[in-house]
């Protein structure tokens, strides 16, 4: 964790407060207890333990609590979990928020099985026919101490803000427009957290803090401009079936295609998009991005460079029961891949090219190693500021966004580490 001259990492330990000096109480006393500790005799002895990193993040200051160092409101869209907390039939893990559809949280939040993301529970069926009838069979890690724990993906992200607004002002310029619009047709949401399915042309922040609201969207589906233009019709829920209003390669639709016409959906057929967002629920991730390092003064209308080196970033953190399946498959066939979701995509050319292209936040190219071509290419849609329709293809010659280090971990439940790891 970290890179290869930090060496092997057996063991993370995440501390996590709403108090500071709580925190740092807590970390002061598991560092003495692992790395230093008193025999018998009161006599100072090395457990032999090594820290191989220790790094401090936190929630952003206001004005940008809750968000991301490019600016953008975090963690909207988290699946929810079927299950109950207690005996009593009301008290569930995921409430239900929406009375439209009893298979959801919040609106937008479908419900998983809990096997997706902790041993010993049913996961998703991934032959089901629709995701309401999509109950699979227990999920084992094949120890029966493992029941309750489940697998910990830890990712250190660096973001360069500067080169990242730096683009968007640079294009915005180029294309006549705002450079928010720009990294919202990049991202798949506004700042505020509002969806560009739902607003494709201005922020609305009341729908971005409205978290019954914010994630209450799909993407296939019928809902054509007029014109080749759009309303910012932010009730009801929008379509997108043309990717104009979300764009096929924005981050939340990359990271996480919903409903959207998929390999995975097996068609062609009535029952294509039914078996897609079928097949895209057993891919899901529960995660948490925690910011570390101090906030820069740039914005996307004013890039500043800071003077001197300041690492900052992400602590990125996701939970599920198969990496393979999950995070990897996430990472490999959707984000990094160009190509994903060519059957999407398809009847949606621009110019006799499909409009794709690689997770312009995190994606990488194919040429990913050090000194190697970083080039990225990604199409977008947006109105420009006389109200003219544009969609063109963007370039990115470096990242915004590097893995600086991270690992794979096993997080156990307490009762596996109390009567089994202790013992």
């Amino acid at each position: 964790m970290g890179g290869p001259d930090n060496g092997k990492t057996d063991v993370v330990f995440i501390i996590a407060s709403d108090d500071r000096a709580d925190l740092l109480a807590e970390v002061s006393r598991i560092l003495e207890s692992i790395v230093v500790f008193t025999d018998d005799e009161g006599k100072s002895k090395s457990s032999g333990a090594r820290i191989t990193f220790l790094e401090e993040g936190a929630n952003l200051p206001p004005p940008l609590s809750g968000h991301e160092h490019f600016g953008n409101l975090d963690g909207i869209s988290q699946p929810g979990i079927r299950g109950r907390v207690a005996d009593n039939p009301k008290e569930l893990l995921t409430p239900r928020q929406n009375p439209e559809n009893k298979n959801q949280g919040k609106p937008g939040q479908d419900l998983l099985w809990p096997g997706e993301f902790v041993f010993g529970y049913e996961g998703q069926n991934n032959d089901a026919k629709t995701l309401e009838d999509s109950k699979g069979q227990v999920v084992s890690a094949g120890l029966h101490w493992a029941n309750d724990g489940s697998y910990l993906v830890f990712r250190r992200l660096r973001q360069d803000v500067y080169k990242f607004h730096h683009f968007l002002n640079e294009k915005a310029t180029n294309l006549n427009t705002d450079p928010r619009k720009v990294s919202a047709k990049l991202i798949g949401r506004w700042p505020s957290g509002a969806p560009t399915v739902r607003t494709p042309e201005k922020d609305a922040p009341q729908l971005g803090d409205d978290d019954n609201a914010n994630n209450d969207f799909e993407f296939n589906g019928d809902d054509p401009p007029k014109d080749n233009f759009f309303k910012n019709d932010v009730v009801p829920p929008s379509d997108d079936a043309t990717g104009l209003r979300c764009p096929f390669i924005a981050h939340t639709r990359k990271t996480y295609p919903r409903n959207d016409k998929t390999p995975g959906g097996g068609g062609p057929g009535p029952e294509e998009i039914d078996r897609s967002e079928v097949t895209t629920q057993t891919h899901r991730l529960l995660r948490r991005g925690i910011p570390y390092g101090p906030v820069s003064a740039s914005t996307p209308n004013n890039p500043l460079k800071d003077e001197k080196f300041v690492d900052r970033g992400l602590h990125f953190l996701a939970y599920q029961t198969s990496i393979v399946d999950q995070f990897e498959f996430v990472t490999k066939f959707w984000v990094n891949n160009p190509n994903f979701s060519e059957p999407a995509a398809t009847n949606h050319k621009v110019v006799d090219k499909l409009p794709l292209g690689h997770d312009p936040i995190i994606g990488q190219s194919a040429n990913n190693k050090p000194n190697g071509d970083r080039t990225r290419k990604f199409f977008i849609h947006l109105e420009d500021d006389q109200g003219k329709p544009q969609t063109q293809e963007l370039t990115a010659p470096e990242d915004w966004v590097i893995p600086t280090g991270g690992g794979y971990f096993f997080a156990p439940s307490i009762s596996a580490l109390k009567e089994v790891l202790t013992k």
